[in-house]
């Protein structure tokens, strides 16, 4: 199933398949070419239940109806699409049968001058025009092997199911308060503004224990784990009140993770224990992020068996940790490579007049 081709091939018949805008009548939808006009029917009466009982497919064929030239909706439905087709492969057959009945549908039949949702003009052939206003007009040609919209995504675009993000938040009751409500509530931001949240699944989880953190890995099915809370450096210098560096450290050298108890005490966690945790996941897990002081040690045993990992190599405020998931999930959630995500997430401290961007370090497998 070509996705790209059926997506172009519909987006100018939605207006008047899903009756948006302007009522038309069905001898002015025909000009399209009685042919292309039965297939665009054909192929909705089947995607129509589907579209119905799926909310984020229906918003991407209502929008896409609005303006069907915009190469970014179209973009959002060929995704919802490849969902739809990747759960139901029955349907997918018969709508590509549907599809390449006769092959270039559209090319070399009619040009319309289209002005919102109705048609005003019946010109000749070729191609389609979009007439926004008398003096801006645009123009969309489709043939039989339309250019699909390019995705500036090396990571995202190439993304067919949708990728869970699992957040794990803990900071215990004798440790300073850290704002990790902040931190939530950035990273659920950057989602709901992002044009690919469609593709992506917030979970999070509080107060985490070491046995809840198994248990959100094995319920939640994660793609990304993000830990924000308190690490510890061992015999690290003294830091501020503000620092995710917890105070008193064990007396090793080494850092740790702090998650905490079932009654909310500080319970230390070292890089082995997290290593073999996350062989279990390595086939699924693409990056971990360790958003807390000292955790460089972890985040370098842990890239042994997880592509990306982000530690911290000394303390790091809290404001500057806020600052560099902002950046980061900006950049991920927009499309961007987890490298180029990583390099917002250190300039955003950086922009933010913070002298602590070079603290976050990533590790490669």
């Amino acid at each position: 199933m070509d996705i790209a081709s059926l997506t172009a091939f519909l987006a100018p018949f939605l207006p008047f398949l899903v009756k948006l805008g302007e009522k038309v009548t069905e001898s002015i939808a025909e000009q399209f070419g009685a042919d292309a006009w039965a297939k665009a029917k054909a192929i909705w009466a089947k995607l129509q239940p589907q579209v119905e009982a799926k909310p984020a497919l229906q918003e991407a064929i209502t929008d896409l109806a609005t303006t069907p030239e915009d190469d970014d909706l179209q973009t959002v439905l060929r995704v919802q699409l490849k969902k739809l087709f990747d759960q139901d492969q029955e349907l997918a057959a018969a709508i590509a049968q549907i599809l390449h009945q006769h092959p270039n549908p559209i090319a070399e039949q009619t040009v319309f001058n289209i002005s919102g949702s109705q048609m005003t003009n019946f010109v000749g052939q070729g191609t389609i025009n979009y007439q926004e206003a008398p003096s801006q007009i645009r123009q969309t040609t489709f043939g039989s092997s339309p250019p699909s919209p390019q995705i500036n995504t090396p990571e995202v675009g190439e993304l067919t199911t949708t990728q869970t993000i699992l957040i794990l938040a803990a900071n215990p009751v004798l440790s300073s308060p850290l704002r990790l409500d902040m931190e939530m509530k950035a990273i659920q931001a950057g989602l709901e503004r992002s044009r690919w949240r469609d593709r992506y699944d917030l979970q999070q989880r509080w107060a985490v224990s070491p046995t809840e953190v198994r248990r959100a890995l094995l319920d939640c099915q994660p793609n990304i784990v993000h830990f924000c809370g308190h690490g510890y450096g061992g015999n690290s210098p003294s830091v501020s009140a503000v620092s995710r560096d917890i105070r008193p450290a064990p007396t090793k050298p080494v850092g740790g993770l702090v998650l905490q108890t079932e009654t909310g005490q500080p319970q230390f966690v070292s890089g082995a224990a997290l290593t073999q945790l996350f062989s279990v996941f390595a086939n699924q897990i693409q990056c971990v992020i360790l958003n807390a002081c000292y955790s460089e040690e972890q985040a370098n045993a842990i890239a042994q068996q997880i592509p990306y990992v982000i530690g911290m190599n000394q303390a790091i405020g809290d404001q500057a940790a806020i600052e560099f998931a902002i950046g980061f999930y900006d950049g991920l959630l927009a499309g961007r490579a987890i490298e180029q995500a990583y390099q917002l997430g250190c300039n955003a401290i950086q922009l933010a007049g913070i002298p602590e961007h070079l603290t976050p370090v990533l590790k490669h497998k």
